[in-house]
């Protein structure tokens, strides 16, 4: 079976629970019953509404977003941990209007002029009218992995492993904003 986006907590809780065999999903995993192997990484980027007033800037800082208000992944999801303890470490203080699971309601939420949103860089893939990205200078990068149960020794893991591995490989040659001067829009 294959499931929708799901957080790395409800991945691995379903690793560990058997309802699912392979998981992609953002480090660290806090489970000890699941292995993981980092098959890339990716920066942060943010994501704006086409009306703000950042999106006239080729690259931002964190510290643009203090007293700004955001959309977010869920408190408990990697990333937003990672995000909030960048922010924290440079004293940003945004606020936070909605919280959601899914990028594509996140960007929706952008797009609706809800507010910004700090993403991963292949977010940048979904085109989504009324929607800016925008490299972020000083923002974390996050990794992305493939998760097993512990011991696992199954031909999916074994295939599917080395697969996912090219695959981002490939991707990120051809990332949205490597190697790109220019901002994106997508509007």
């Amino acid at each position: 079976a294959v499931s929708g986006e799901m957080l790395t907590p409800q991945l691995v809780a379903g690793l560990i629970e058997h309802r699912i065999d392979i998981a992609v999903l953002r480090p660290p995993v806090p489970a000890r019953f699941v292995e993981h192997v980092v098959v890339g990484r990716e920066p942060i980027v943010a994501a704006l509404p086409s009306n703000s007033r950042l999106v006239d800037r080729a690259e931002l800082r964190m510290q643009d977003f203090d007293h700004q208000v955001l959309v977010g992944y869920p408190e408990d999801s990697t990333t937003a941990q990672l995000i909030a303890a960048r922010l924290l470490e440079l004293g940003v203080r945004p606020t936070f209007a909605q919280r959601v699971s899914e990028t594509s309601t996140l960007l929706s939420l952008v797009a609706a002029g809800v507010g910004a949103a700090f993403v991963p860089e292949s977010a940048t893939s979904l085109t989504l009218g009324g929607t800016v990205f925008r490299r972020v200078s000083d923002a974390p990068a996050v990794e992305l992995a493939v998760g097993w149960r512990a011991g696992d020794q199954s031909k999916a893991v074994q295939r599917f492993v080395p697969f996912l591995e090219s695959v981002v490989r490939d991707v990120q040659a051809t990332a949205p904003l490597s190697g790109v001067d220019a901002p994106i829009r997508i509007s």
